[in-house]
């Protein structure tokens, strides 16, 4: 369009197709451009829903933008696996002027910026558990622990079973409808469904300084830090390498022999 050659923006979605050969097999690939611009962004949502995957291209120079963490936002939202594609490395030495090690080391803090924001992105399932009277407590005390919320609590006519209705965060409901039947002996049923998601407040790689924050959070700043601690167990799940140690301080143990 002249309008995209003036403005020099995308503002209309594209689609092409590509064909592809492997181990004697044929493969279409169809795929679709869309505007990066905010005021396009209904373009992108479009976009979303008809493909399989997302190819987020964020400029090493400019970084992460807010557009950035909207199409994020929107691939999460229709659960679709993102690829994180660094555009305009040349920039870096002929605008920046950078070495190969400064190169580096911006391209690993453009890297940290996305997964700081794709770590406070905090998706949620409704659930909604059938449990006796006599367990309803543990069944609480299961929610707070795993970070889960209550909407409702009903009580069946004719019966002593409550029908309780709550949101859980994905990343807690690993293992939950075991826990939540071993505590309860089996007198709960949870179900799950995939709901919503929500953005988390807290930042990941957020660092105490002041006293008063020291004195609150400790030296490490990850008391009560969920984005960090999803992040975290996220990259442990996927055999990635974690800031966690095994041994914070220790001594070496000696051995006194006896003289004979």
């Amino acid at each position: 369009l002249n309008q995209e050659k003036a403005r020099g923006i995308t503002m209309k979605s594209s689609a092409i197709s590509l064909h592809h050969r492997f181990n004697n097999d044929d493969y279409l690939l169809n795929l679709i451009d869309s505007p990066g611009h905010v005021d396009f962004s209904g373009e992108v949502s479009t976009a979303v829903r008809l493909c399989d995957g997302a190819f987020i291209v964020v400029d090493v120079v400019e970084g992460v933008c807010p557009q950035t963490v909207t199409v994020l936002q929107q691939a999460w939202g229709e659960c679709i696996k993102p690829c994180l594609i660094l555009n305009k490395c040349d920039r870096l030495i002929t605008e920046m002027k950078f070495s190969p090690d400064e190169a580096y080391v911006h391209l690993q803090r453009v890297l940290e910026q996305v997964n700081s924001k794709v770590g406070e992105l905090h998706s949620n399932k409704v659930m909604e558990i059938q449990a006796s009277a006599e367990v309803l407590g543990r069944v609480y005390g299961v929610l707070a622990k795993r970070q889960g919320r209550v909407l409702s609590e009903e009580l069946k006519e004719g019966s002593g079973t409550f029908v309780i209705a709550a949101v859980l965060p994905v990343a807690e409901s690993l293992g939950f409808a075991e826990e939540i039947r071993k505590k309860t002996s089996g007198f709960a049923m949870p179900q799950l469904v995939f709901s919503h998601w929500e953005t988390l407040q807290e930042d990941p790689f957020w660092v105490p300084t002041t006293e008063e924050e020291l004195a609150h959070f400790g030296e490490m700043g990850d008391s009560g830090n969920l984005a960090h601690d999803y992040m975290m167990s996220a990259r442990k799940r996927k055999g990635l390498s974690t800031d966690e140690q095994i041994v914070v301080s220790g001594e070496k143990q000696r051995t006194l022999k006896k003289n004979k």
